[in-house]
């Protein structure tokens, strides 16, 4: 909120959380370089894999604005299916391709461990008095 001081005890964790955001950003953008140089037709498998990527990303669009148990829950399974479809994949796709794939693994990691941020945000009906 514009004007207001905002809570000393969440301010640490929501520059972790902008942290976190900007390490998913430069995950997506050097691995968009890297496949801008590959220029070659990426797999089917492949874009099965980084369209878990874009769901998570949607679901947790979702989950940041209403926090949802559901949608993480998805979110977890999301990463998992990815990790192993990559190992599955790693004998049948072109070494270029499956480094991509691989790194652009943390963004799923990245995303989940937002989530935790996002719960020790969370308001809860009776805060309690802090003792000095």
């Amino acid at each position: 909120k514009r004007g207001y001081p905002p809570d000393p005890e969440k301010v640490t964790v929501i520059y972790h959380m902008i942290a976190m955001l900007d390490k998913v950003r430069d995950a997506i953008k050097y691995s968009a370089r890297d496949a801008a140089f590959l220029r070659k037709k990426v797999s089917e498998s492949s874009i099965k894999n980084l369209a878990l990527i874009n769901e998570n990303l949607q679901l947790f669009y979702g989950v940041f604005y209403k926090y949802d148990a559901k949608r993480v829950t998805e979110m977890y399974q999301n990463r998992d299916t990815y990790i192993r479809r990559i190992k599955d994949l790693k004998e049948k796709i072109p070494p270029a391709e499956l480094l991509i794939l691989t790194n652009m693994e943390p963004i799923l990691e990245f995303l989940v461990e937002l989530t935790k941020i996002l719960l020790s945000l969370q308001e809860y009906p009776a805060k309690t008095p802090r003792l000095l």
